[in-house]
């Protein structure tokens, strides 16, 4: 009644008030969601009158709460969706990494070790999902970050050996994208970690990642080692892993180059959208 009344004075007092959401109330008591807005009639600078309109919102309140209510719980839904999905990676994850433990340092526990990272770098996404306010798109700076940390401590060189620097813009990435991304950088940085700096040589990685005004992503892994022999570039050899990278980057569909000037250098260019033309920068 008061806030009623408020209005009444401001449009007698020659004031404008515009569209506003309020709170009447009917005849019996009960309430009713209304718009309201309010004029004043002025002749000749003179106020002669006033006018004032509700339009009444009711019905489309209560669908605009039933909506939201509804989108809450399919949030809620996929926060429990991604949780599931990131315990289960990391189960796999860690039945892998137990089972390389018990099969040495020969090939086979190579291999074990190698998908054992594989499968965390996917269930470090869905962990950063289930975190995060956006459930379309994740931190891509602060995943490749804990990304790199992780395989460093897995492949566990001396300390300080290996130097690990990452440099990721302010970039946003949806799930289609950031999960290549993440399995390539796995395979670039394991594979300089492995065979880069050969009898305790003291090196750098590097990975950065931007986007530039056209709308692409040119994501780097580099390192000052011993280099990278001719025959290994991916398609060319039976490296698996190298093999994997060029399937991953056909799966951006962008393009991979590779620069042997200093250490090895990947880039791998991609536009930052997803199939449907979605914008993944948020």
């Amino acid at each position: 009644l008061a806030e009623a009344r408020g209005l009444t004075r401001r449009v007698l007092a020659g004031q404008e008030v515009p569209r506003q959401e309020a709170t009447r109330y009917r005849k019996d008591g009960s309430t009713v969601e209304v718009i309201v807005a309010g004029s004043p009639i002025l002749l000749e600078g003179q106020l002669i009158g006033a006018v004032a309109a509700y339009h009444d919102v009711s019905n489309l309140k209560q669908t605009e709460r039933r909506l939201q209510s509804s989108l809450r719980e399919k949030e809620t839904l996929l926060r429990e969706v991604q949780h599931r999905v990131k315990n289960n990676l990391q189960v796999v994850s860690s039945l892998l990494y137990l089972q390389a433990l018990r099969a040495g340092d020969g090939p086979a526990g190579v291999m074990l070790q190698e998908n054992s990272n594989r499968v965390r770098s996917m269930a470090m996404v869905h962990e950063r999902l289930y975190g995060a306010q956006d459930l379309a798109h994740i931190d891509f700076g602060g995943y490749v970050r804990s990304l790199c940390a992780s395989l460093l401590e897995s492949y566990a060189p001396p300390s300080g050996q290996v130097q690990m620097a990452v440099d990721v813009q302010n970039l946003r990435l949806t799930v289609d994208l950031a999960v290549p991304c993440g399995l390539i950088i796995t395979e670039l940085v394991s594979n300089a970690l492995r065979h880069a700096f050969p009898d305790e040589r003291r090196g750098r990685i590097e990975v950065t990642c931007v986007k530039d005004e056209a709308d692409y992503v040119c994501l780097q892994v580099g390192d000052d080692g011993v280099g990278l022999p001719q025959p290994s570039v991916a398609g060319d050899s039976n490296s698996l892993g190298l093999e994997l990278v060029a399937m991953l980057v056909d799966q951006l569909h962008g393009r991979m180059e590779v620069e042997r000037s200093h250490g090895t250098l990947f880039r791998v260019i991609f536009a930052a959208h997803t199939t449907n033309g979605e914008d993944t920068d948020g």
